[in-house]
């Protein structure tokens, strides 16, 4: 069984996402039998229930798990500010087991800024990898898109797992909006 529904996205009622979610039905049978429903989990995956694949890009719009004042905006997740934390249930890291590098396209409004990257549970997973942003001083403060490079350690990870973005900076303005990320090799 599947609950389908839709979510709010961006900052009104008019931005709506498809969603979908497996629900998990025991049916007991006989004099006095019931139907039990496990309440569905709020994942990214939709109808991907083995884990997103993270060898392919996956649109930021995909976050189940965003704070700080993020939102999604026509699939990219914006206003990220300091302190904000954008997540994903589920990634199959099967798929990574010898990637190095995760892609992160992202459009920088900030100069500097942190990027850390963490499995499982934002605050306490086990941190797989982190990326100092500074904008070089000529650069220009309108750049449309960026991909960064951050250097990544799974050490044998398998299987699905949830994976957290956490943005630092001592800017008090939005540093980035979010467009894509995918694990490379």
């Amino acid at each position: 069984y599947w609950l389908v529904y839709h979510r709010q996205t961006g900052n009104d009622e008019y931005h709506r996402q498809a969603m979908a979610a497996p629900l998990h039905v025991h049916i007991e049978a006989g004099k006095g039998g019931k139907v039990l429903i496990k309440q569905a989990e709020y994942t990214s995956e939709g109808f991907a229930v083995q884990g997103l694949n993270p060898l392919q890009p996956i649109p930021a719009g995909l976050a189940c798990h965003y704070t700080g004042g993020a939102i999604t905006t026509d699939s990219i997740i914006t206003n990220i500010q300091d302190h904000a934390v954008v997540g994903y249930k589920y990634i199959n890291l099967n798929h990574a087991t010898s990637c190095r590098h995760l892609a992160m396209s992202l459009r920088p409004l900030a100069k500097e800024m942190d990027i850390i990257v963490r499995l499982d549970d934002p605050t306490h997973g086990p941190q797989i990898g982190k990326y100092h942003f500074a904008a070089d001083s000529s650069a220009s403060a309108d750049l449309t898109q960026l991909t960064l490079d951050i250097p990544i350690r799974l050490k044998s990870k398998k299987g699905k797992h949830a994976i957290y973005f956490l943005f630092r900076s001592s800017v008090t303005t939005p540093l980035c909006d979010l467009i894509t990320f995918q694990f490379k090799q």
